[in-house]
């Protein structure tokens, strides 16, 4: 009820969006806007009217009053009303689906993300199996070279088949079986969220990614809920809005991630739209191939192969040695939430907790007081 501070990395998005976006409802105006109209600055207090009853409600009810119940007739009146798709049937029968994990080795490590029909998973295990997974005992313009060369390739295939394929499971699988076999390379020369991530004492690891793009602007009156826009990348929907009958699942660039070996846990993920697989795949490559501590591997410098204009581009961060690379190179003057914002949690039964959280977005650590180590 007394509302939150406006992050830096919001004040920035919230210049291109702010009116065009969320302009569209008037409690999502008050919001954000001051009493002249103008946009909120960087730690002004954010009310969202209506939130603070929404979440009470929740508590009370239960969450089946998002699917079923009075939140849920506010959300499907309001977008019935705006000539939008959603229906009661589709919140009142929509279910998770429980799929088995992908799952590799990098040394003595197992590592698991999401599967198909997500991408992101996908294009992960594409870029660890093609990089290879021996350890790295220096870092060098040619260990960079030859990460330039794996995001390009994969997402160079992303873009090509991934993306746009009837069936993404199976698109998904040659992928993997492209880089199993180490010919994606070959192949290719022929041719927006929050993370966190949680461990315990007892070794088990969560990795929970949420995202809403920009999101959709749209407020339900009275809920203080801004809904959510899945369309809203564009590297996701390049079919459009018509991207497949009723109850299709879409496609996502979320990478929740959890790596184990027989003595350590570690959770991992990160926002930050299509550069989360890139930004995950090097901070593996720093902290489960060069040895690095999750606070160094998060702090190395990135880079991330940009698929979305007509050529390719590199894109890097200071620092970063300098690989070679026929695309077209872009070098940001500082680190940037462009590269994503790695979070990675570990529990190591000798040595205990680990957190650490990427200063590019702001990321945060906590251990709990009732933690023993």
């Amino acid at each position: 009820r007394d509302g939150f501070p406006l992050p830096p990395a919001c004040t920035y998005y919230l210049k291109f969006s702010g009116d065009k976006i969320y302009g569209r409802s008037p409690e999502g105006h008050a919001a954000l806007h001051g009493e002249d109209g103008s946009l909120l600055q960087t730690g002004a207090r954010v009310i969202v009217p209506g939130l603070a009853d929404t979440l009470e409600q929740l508590a009370r009810e239960g969450v089946r009053d998002f699917y079923e119940g009075d939140i849920a007739r506010r959300i499907v009146e309001h977008c019935e009303a705006g000539g939008g798709l959603l229906n009661a049937d589709d919140l009142k029968h929509y279910a998770p689906i429980a799929r088995p994990c992908l799952s590799t080795r990098i040394g003595d490590w197992t590592v698991a993300t999401n599967p198909p029909p997500a991408v992101g998973g996908a294009v992960l295990f594409a870029m660890l199996k093609s990089f290879g997974k021996d350890p790295i005992s220096r870092w060098t313009p040619a260990e960079t070279s030859r990460l330039a060369a794996t995001h390009a390739a994969v997402l160079d295939y992303r873009k090509r088949h991934l993306d746009l394929a009837d069936d993404r499971s199976e698109a998904a699988k040659e992928l993997l079986g492209l880089a199993e076999s180490g010919k994606l390379l070959d192949h290719h020369l022929s041719s927006s969220t929050v993370h966190t991530s949680a461990v315990d004492s007892q070794g088990l690891g969560c990795a929970i990614t949420a995202s809403s793009g920009y999101g959709s602007g749209e407020i339900p009156p009275g809920t203080g809920l801004w809904l959510n826009n899945c369309l809203g990348e564009l590297e996701l929907n390049r079919r459009g809005l018509s991207a497949g009958p009723p109850g299709t699942r879409l496609p996502s660039n979320m990478t929740p991630t959890v790596c184990r070996r027989a003595s350590t846990t570690i959770a991992m993920g990160s926002p930050g739209a299509d550069r989360i697989t890139s930004a995950l795949h090097q901070f593996i490559v720093h902290a489960l191939q060069r040895g690095l501590s999750l606070s160094e591997a998060i702090a190395e410098p990135r880079l991330h192969v940009d698929m979305i204009a007509d050529s390719p581009r590199l894109m890097l961060e200071p620092d970063v040695p300098d690989p070679e690379s026929p695309l077209v190179r872009e070098v940001f003057d500082a680190q940037s939430m462009y590269f994503g914002g790695v979070a990675a949690a570990s529990y190591d039964h000798d040595d205990g907790f680990d957190a650490a959280a990427d200063q590019r977005r702001e990321g945060g650590v906590f251990v709990s007081a009732g933690a023993t180590d």
